[in-house]
C-alpha cells in the first residue's frame, strides 16, 4: 500500500513532505506518475468529483472496471455510463418486505441494487460501499434468493446477501 496525501487548500501549519506530498486534488496524473502500470486495484474513497474524475480517467487509461471499487462518501457515488452499468434483466414487479422497517417496496429493473431501491423508499441500511467490497450493508435474507450484479461470487455470512450489489430473484424478505 502506497499513500500520498493530497491536500487541496494546505493549512499554513500544513508541513508539505510532513502532513502532505501534493498540494491540490488527486488526479489521473498523479496516478499515473507513481504507478508503474494500469494493471493494479483501485479503491476509491471521496466526493462525487473526485470519483467520478478519476474514474473516467481509469477507464480511458484502460484499466478494467473490475478492478475499480469505489466506497461512498457522504451523498456521493459515481454513475457508471450505460456500457459499464450492470444491467438487471430481472423486472419482475415482486415485492421487497424489509421487515425491521416495515415497508415493502415493489423491484423494478430502474434499480441498480437493493440498496438503491431501499433508499429511494427511505428505508435505511447501513452502507459504505457501491461495488461489495466493504461489506457494511451485509443483511440477512428471512426468505427469498438475491442474484449478484457484479457476476462474481460473494463473500459474506450464510443466509446474507450485500444489498449494494444484489437484485432480488423473486419475492423477497430482508431484516432491514
Amino acid at each position: 500500500v502506497y499513500v500520498i496525501s493530497c491536500y487541496s487548500k494546505p493549512e499554513p501549519e500544513d508541513v508539505k513532505g510532513a502532513d502532505y506530498q501534493v498540494e491540490g486534488h488527486a488526479t489521473i496524473e498523479l496516478v499515473k506518475a507513481v504507478l508503474p502500470n494500469h494493471t493494479c486495484q483501485f479503491y476509491m474513497c471521496g466526493p462525487s468529483a473526485f470519483m467520478e474524475s478519476l474514474h473516467a480517467g481509469l477507464l480511458d487509461w484502460g484499466v478494467e472496471e473490475s478492478r475499480i471499487r469505489f466506497e461512498q462518501f457522504g451523498p456521493s457515488t459515481i454513475k457508471k455510463n450505460s456500457a459499464t452499468k450492470p444491467v438487471s434483466n430481472y423486472d419482475q414487479p415482486d415485492p421487497v418486505s424489509f421487515l425491521e422497517s416495515d415497508e415493502v417496496a415493489l423491484w423494478s429493473s430502474d434499480f441498480e441494487s437493493l440498496l438503491e431501491l431501499a433508499e429511494a423508499n427511505d428505508i435505511d441500511i447501513e452502507s459504505g460501499c457501491r461495488s461489495g467490497s466493504c461489506g457494511t450493508c451485509e443483511t440477512a435474507i428471512v426468505s427469498g434468493k438475491v442474484r449478484y450484479t457484479t457476476g462474481e461470487e460473494v463473500q459474506c455470512n450464510p443466509g446474507c446477501c450485500l444489498p449494494c450489489i444484489a437484485i432480488p430473484d423473486g419475492p423477497l424478505e430482508l431484516e432491514a
